[in-house]
């Protein structure tokens, strides 16, 4: 056992490799849909993203706004503007002046965006159910606790990256 592991077991080191290994596949699999034919229009990968975090809630709505959204992409908000201005006139976002601080945009989903995003949305979600299909309805729970519990390691290792790059963490307004 490493030094640099003192203290762990051998059972919490080979759990700690198959998170290692196993989690990026997640999010390989979920970036590789890079461009997505909706009904409405072609979307690339950050567009769907934008509107999943404004869907779902993932920024406090004070964050919603162009610098926010690109804090929690730890991208510069120029990165962003291209982005915005594109769903803007597609009408999948709206963006306001805000007023009290004329240099603030705040973004919001619109009907549109929230339609886009449960077509792609029921995409992943039904490539996932396929993908689950043979597991055994015991397996469910204990899963849905270990997906709970992942995501929790990943906030944590999210955190800790944050402390070693001294850039925003995706929930940086708690």
């Amino acid at each position: 056992m490493s030094s640099t592991h003192a203290g762990a077991t051998p059972e919490r080191i080979e759990l700690a490799r198959a998170i290692a290994a196993s989690l990026p596949k997640f999010g390989e699999w979920a970036s590789t849909s890079r461009q997505f034919d909706t009904p409405y229009s072609r979307l690339g990968y950050r567009r769907i993203s934008i509107l999943w975090v404004l869907r779902h809630g993932l920024v406090e709505p004070k964050e919603a706004t162009t610098t926010g959204l690109a804090r929690l992409y730890r991208v510069q908000p120029s990165v962003l503007t291209r982005a915005l201005a594109s769903m803007e006139t597609a009408g999948l976002i709206s963006r306001t002046v805000d007023a009290d601080d004329s240099r603030v945009h705040r973004v919001e989903i619109t009907e549109l965006g929230l339609e886009v995003r449960r077509y792609v949305e029921d995409l992943y979600i039904g490539e996932v159910l396929e993908a689950i299909a043979p597991l055994p309805d015991r397996a469910i729970c204990p899963l849905t606790e270990s997906v709970q519990m992942l995501d929790g390691i990943a906030g944590e290792l999210d955190r800790r990256r944050f402390d070693r790059t001294c850039r925003a963490p995706h929930d940086a307004a708690e």
